[in-house]
């Protein structure tokens, strides 16, 4: 069965509750951050901003990788061996001017077990249409 795990350290996985594995599915395939709530794992009224598609979590102070087992990667999608690694004062500078601009569009969505999940997508600067959801976050 497939299951989402998060780590601090590579060493040390713990998985995250089955229930949260349809949305953070649907985030994956819409490259959105979503944020999640489990007083369990983050404690009480604490988000976590995940990122299925970046591989990466937030609850609080904290960070997190993020993995799906087994990956929904496919050979067509992007891998490793292409990715281009930057400066990262560059990449700040250039974050800040790419990101000026752009709206933070967010989407509430109630799952099938009652719990809130919010997406959130920056809106491209020319938008070709409202429900476009091939949007990257930068």
């Amino acid at each position: 069965m497939a299951s989402y795990w998060y780590s601090t350290n590579g060493m040390d996985h713990r998985r995250l509750s089955s229930r949260h594995l349809p949305i953070l599915d649907q985030a994956f395939e819409r490259h959105a951050r979503i944020q999640i709530f489990d007083d369990e794992l983050f404690g009480q009224n604490v988000p976590a901003i995940a990122n299925p598609y970046q591989g990466t979590m937030t609850a609080g102070d904290l960070h997190f990788g993020l993995y799906r087992q087994p990956p929904m990667w496919r050979m067509s999608d992007t891998s490793l061996d292409t990715l281009i690694l930057l400066d990262p004062t560059e990449m700040i500078s250039k974050t800040s001017r790419l990101s000026n601009g752009n709206e933070l569009d967010e989407q509430s969505i109630i799952s099938s077990d009652r719990k809130k999940y919010r997406f959130m997508q920056r809106k491209p600067p020319v938008a070709v249409e409202d429900n476009c959801i091939c949007c990257v976050i930068s």
